[in-house]
C-alpha cells in the first residue's frame, strides 16, 4: 500500500479493535502489508510504524512478524532491514532451530524486553495438535526430557554435577 491506504488501513484496525473489543492484533508478515518499500531506510520504518501506536493506545497488544535477514544476527539483530523495527517493540522475540536436526520440530524462542517476567529462553516443540511451550531450556527437568543439540551434551558431560557445577 501508499502511505494513504496504510493510514486508512490502521484506522480500520482501530475501528475493529474499538467495536470488537480486541486484545491482540496480528501483522503477519509486516513486510508484506506495510508501505515501507526500502526496509534498510530508517525514516521509512519509523513513519510506517508511527500510526500503529493508535491501536496500542486503544488497550489492544500488537504482534509484529518480521523475516530473519539471511545472515542472521546476534543480540537481536536478526530482523531484516534498520533497526528502527526493533528499537519500536517493546518486547522482542525471536525464534530459531533447536538443533541442527531439521526434522526436529523443537524451536527455541530468545527474548528482550522492558519487562522482567519475560523469560531470556523459552522451548516450544511443533506437535499434531499445535505447538506446545517445553520451558526454560536450561531448567533440569527440561533437559532431562529432551535430545540436547550436540554441543549441549559436550558441555552437560564435563561440567560436575555440585557446586560449582550448572547453575
Amino acid at each position: 500500500p501508499n502511505v494513504a491506504q496504510w493510514g486508512a488501513f490502521i484506522g480500520g484496525i482501530c475501528k475493529a479493535v474499538t467495536e470488537y473489543d480486541f486484545d491482540l492484533v496480528v501483522f503477519d508478515t509486516l513486510s508484506k502489508i506495510w508501505p515501507v518499500r526500502e526496509e534498510n531506510d530508517a525514516n521509512q520504518v519509523e513513519d510506517a510504524l508511527m500510526p500503529v501506536w493508535q491501536i496500542t493506545n486503544l488497550g489492544a497488544a500488537l504482534l509484529l512478524v518480521h523475516h530473519a535477514r539471511k545472515s542472521d544476527g546476534k543480540e537481536f539483530t536478526a530482523s531484516r532491514g534498520s533497526g528502527g523495527l526493533s528499537a519500536f517493540a517493546e518486547t522482542l522475540i525471536e525464534l530459531r532451530r533447536f538443533s541442527e536436526d531439521k526434522r526436529d520440530g523443537k524451536r527455541l524462542l530468545t527474548s528482550a524486553g522492558r519487562y522482567t517476567e519475560t523469560p531470556a529462553e523459552w522451548l516450544i516443540e511443533l506437535t499434531p495438535g499445535g505447538y506446545v511451550g517445553l520451558g526454560d531450556p536450561d531448567d533440569a527437568d527440561v533437559r532431562a526430557n529432551i535430545k540436547l543439540p550436540d554441543w549441549r551434551d559436550s558441555i552437560d558431560a564435563v561440567m560436575p554435577d555440585t557446586a560449582p557445577g550448572i547453575t
